[in-house]
């Protein structure tokens, strides 16, 4: 029997655990990077072989349906698997697109964007990490009062990356806006209630790191560290670095997290599979992803690899627990929201992702009003995108 390919993210030390798959699940492993990956998926779509089973990111699923690149899951398919009750429904929706009652992915890892804060700092200026968060009107009080607590009170990375889409995101749907309408025709990120809500996101940068360079993950959790910066928005993958770099520091144990004042950005990957997938492979596909998104594996995952389980028994299991850095990410899968799931999203995000970092440039670099560069940089990216949309 032909073996199945399966291609996914390669994270530290899980090779060693999935290579124990191969001969059980007669199954050939594609160990990719992030960077790569979308490469390797568009090369087997146009070749019509090699990937039947990939992981992926959540966002990228509107444009592998529009490719006609994967096959959705059958009803009975989706039950033997896990069922859609095992997920919470916030987590669930990033399986589906708008209007389109077919499921074509399964999800496999949990990821959100929260805030990290040194809670002594806000105790110190008088504030309660319950609440000193929980708006962008509030989170602008908190910061002028950390400015007596850190070298700079706030920090987010601002270079080329998807990074930046998802953080202003919290700051536009808290707003009332959004950036495509549900139709997916039109772009929105230029009605006023959005564009307002992007210059408030923005003006954080006066509470900032003051450089001309484009802030990254690695100087991010540096500073922290070193407690140069109080509060810092980011994903999972920081709680790693952190456990990482201050891995039998008491300093560990003071860190907290709380989620963003607004509804944060719910992501992850999920599992699709291939539609040039041969039908003799199909049920060896559906065993793989089934093993995959098991109560084991899944906890697994989590216990030896730090990846956010997205099962709602394994959530409530290791999430609900005393880690101050983990038990935030609970709230965000019930919580969180995702993109709008219409089927261009992707070209829009593709635009989005390049103007949030040339505003972020134009910020740190020139003396222009930051309220004069976004809604220049936006306008053009809404007119030309509207042209596209409304085909």
């Amino acid at each position: 029997m032909t073996p199945l390919t399966f291609a996914y993210a390669s994270r530290p030390n899980l090779d060693a655990y999935l290579d124990e798959w191969r001969a059980k699940y007669n199954v050939e492993l594609r160990q990719e990077t992030w960077a790569t990956l979308w490469d390797s998926l568009r090369d087997s779509i146009f070749a019509r072989r090699g990937i039947e089973v990939s992981e992926i990111g959540t966002t990228w699923l509107t444009r592998l349906v529009g490719m006609n690149a994967i096959r959705p899951f059958e009803p009975q398919e989706v039950q033997y698997i896990a069922g859609r009750d095992a997920f919470s429904p916030a987590i669930w929706q990033n399986s589906q697109i708008e209007g389109d009652k077919r499921i074509w992915s399964i999800p496999l890892t949990l990821d959100a964007r929260v805030i990290y804060y040194w809670p002594d700092m806000l105790e110190t200026a008088g504030l309660d990490g319950k609440t000193a968060f929980q708006s962008p009107e509030q989170l602008q009080v908190t910061l002028d009062a950390l400015c007596s607590q850190a070298e700079t009170p706030w920090g987010v990375t601002t270079h080329l990356d998807t990074l930046n889409v998802q953080y202003i995101a919290t700051w536009v749907w808290k707003a009332g806006g959004d950036f495509v309408t549900a139709d997916g025709r039109k772009t929105c990120f230029t009605e006023p209630k959005a564009l307002e809500a992007i210059e408030q996101f923005y003006k954080l940068y006066a509470y900032m790191p003051q450089q001309a360079a484009p802030i990254d993950t690695e100087q991010l959790i540096n500073l922290f560290i070193q407690r140069r910066i109080a509060a810092v928005m980011s994903g999972p993958w920081f709680t790693e670095r952190l456990r990482s770099h201050l891995h039998g520091s008491p300093a560990l144990a003071q860190i907290r997290t709380t989620l963003p004042p607004g509804p944060t950005f719910l992501g992850g990957t999920n599992l699709v599979m291939l539609s040039h997938t041969p039908a003799s492979s199909e049920r060896s596909a559906i065993e793989l992803i089934k093993r995959l998104v098991s109560r084991s594996t899944q906890e697994q995952f989590y216990d030896s690899f730090g990846m956010l389980p997205v099962r709602s028994d394994v959530i409530s299991n290791v999430l609900a627990s005393d880690d101050p850095l983990s038990s935030c990410y609970m709230n965000a899968s019930l919580y969180g929201r995702s993109y709008p799931s219409v089927v261009r999203w992707g070209l829009i995000e593709e635009r989005l992702v390049e103007d949030f970092a040339a505003i972020w440039v134009d910020i740190q670099t020139s003396h222009r009003p930051a309220k004069d560069i976004i809604h220049e940089r936006l306008e053009r990216a809404a007119q030309s995108l509207d042209l596209i949309l409304a085909q």
